[in-house]
C-alpha cells in the first residue's frame, strides 16, 4: 500500500534552496575549522626527538614556532567572534567585542611574521634534501618522521594564509 502525502514532491523556492546551501556551506566550514584546530593541538602536543640531521631538526623547531604563531592568531581572533547565547527565560544575548587599531596592528605583525618564517623554512628544504640523501638507513625512519611532522605543521600553520 502506498500513501501519498500532499506536497511531498513540491519544489522548494529559490530562497529556501539558497538558505539550505548556506547552512551546508557553514557546516562544512565549521567541520574544517574543527579538524584544523584538532590537528593543531595534536601537532603542538607531539614531541619530536632528534632526527640526527641538524637542518631537519631546525626545520622541526621552526615548524613548532609557526604552530605557536598559528595558535596565538587563532586565540587572538576568537576574542572578536560574536557570542550568541540564549538564557533559560528565552531572551537572546548577543555579545561582541570590537577590535581596535592596536589589535589590527598586532594581527598584521603576527601574519607577517608567519609568512616570513614559512618562506624561510621552505628555502631550507633544499638543503635538507641533499643532507637526507647522505644519511644511513638506520636514521631514515626518524628523518621521515621529522619530515612528516614538519610538512604537517607547515600545512596547518600556513593553511589559512593561502601562501
Amino acid at each position: 500500500m502506498v500513501t501519498l502525502v500532499q506536497g511531498a514532491f513540491a519544489q522548494k523556492s529559490e530562497e529556501e534552496l539558497n538558505a539550505e546551501r548556506l547552512a551546508l556551506k557553514e557546516e562544512i566550514t565549521a567541520k574544517k575549522a574543527i579538524a584544523r584546530a584538532e590537528k593543531l593541538i595534536s601537532l603542538k602536543t607531539r614531541s619530536m626527538g632528534s632526527s640526527g640531521l641538524s637542518s631537519l631538526d631546525a626545520l622541526v623547531s621552526a615548524s613548532k614556532s609557526l604552530l605557536d604563531l598559528a595558535d596565538a592568531n587563532e586565540a587572538f581572533l576568537s576574542k572578536f567572534r560574536q557570542n550568541i547565547t540564549a538564557s533559560s527565560d528565552g531572551t537572546v544575548d548577543i555579545s561582541e567585542e570590537k577590535a581596535h587599531l592596536d589589535d589590527y596592528i598586532q594581527l598584521a605583525q603576527n601574519i607577517t611574521l608567519s609568512i616570513t618564517k614559512a618562506v624561510a623554512e621552505t628555502g631550507r628544504i633544499a638543503s635538507i634534501t641533499t643532507e637526507i640523501k647522505s644519511i644511513s638507513p638506520l636514521k631514515a625512519v626518524s628523518a621521515l618522521k621529522a619530515v612528516k611532522y614538519a610538512t604537517d605543521a607547515l600545512s596547518v600553520a600556513t593553511g589559512e594564509l593561502k601562501l
